[in-house]
């Protein structure tokens, strides 16, 4: 049980990465021959395009603290702007399942029969931060959200790094400067020292599509965890997916701030 509501802890935390800064530094310079404008237009450009997704692959969940490591397997089905389903296996058991709805997030552990369901306003109280469906889809997919004005800090080689600040936060993404998809978003809390890094990489192409087959998150809280999926199998739009999710009478419904209390 434990283990499960870490994970899902931890999904939660990368859903606060997706974080647009508001009321950001504007840049209009020009940098290498690239200014931020543009950089951020090529990089929406690279989004993927689909109505369902499905992604099957393992994840490693490491608490560096203790020098423990918990493998997964899991399957993710988006049904873009709209569901993100989230099935985790143990050994081939299940250990949880999430719906991540635009106003909604249920989970349910089998193992032990319990449940949650919290709305975001719940959540943003718990997590201190602003969080929301776009950008924990945002974060899965590799999309930063930059449809706010950013600054442009450097293009050099094979990187173009554009930079978003909000007291006391701190963002940057580093784009592939051939084909514009993000590579590593750094989140920086100059107060706390906190930080939280995401990379994406092993980019492959599915269908005319270039996708990041692994993604790893680092995240400095109050101690140091690590996140990585090793996507197996992407599939676009290849099979109905059946996002229904009921929680057996049975169950017993947690609270959410328990989440919170197993990080």
């Amino acid at each position: 049980m434990k283990h499960s509501l870490a994970i899902a802890a931890l999904i939660l935390t990368i859903m606060c990465l997706g974080c647009k800064p508001k009321q950001i530094t504007t840049s209009n310079g020009h940098t290498g021959g690239m200014d931020a404008a543009k950089a951020a237009a090529l990089h929406d450009a690279s989004a993927l395009r689909f109505a369902i997704m499905s992604i099957k692959g393992k994840a490693d969940f490491t608490d560096l603290g203790k020098g423990t490591t918990i493998g997964f397997t899991y399957r993710i089905d988006i049904a873009k702007d709209s569901l993100i389903l989230i099935n985790l296996s143990k050994f081939g058991v299940p250990a949880m399942n999430m719906l991540i709805s635009q106003d909604t997030i249920k989970m349910r552990i089998p193992l032990n029969q319990t449940a949650a369901v919290c709305d975001y306003s719940l959540l943003q109280k718990v997590m201190k931060l602003d969080l929301n469906f776009e950008k924990f889809q945002a974060v899965l997919l590799g999309q930063a959200l930059l449809d706010q004005p950013v600054a442009l800090t450097s293009s050099k080689g094979s990187t173009v790094v554009l930079e978003g600040n909000k007291p006391p936060y701190s963002v940057y993404w580093n784009l592939n400067a051939q084909h514009f998809k993000l590579e590593k978003m750094r989140m920086l809390d100059a107060i706390l020292g906190n930080e939280s890094v995401l990379t994406y990489s092993d980019f492959k192409k599915v269908d005319g599509q270039l996708v990041a087959f692994t993604f790893m998150m680092e995240a400095t809280q109050s101690q140091t965890v690590r996140i990585e999926l090793h996507h197996s199998g992407i599939e676009f739009d290849k099979e109905k997916i059946n996002f229904r999710f009921r929680i057996p009478e049975s169950y017993k419904i947690m609270p959410c701030d328990s989440l919170q209390q197993q990080r």
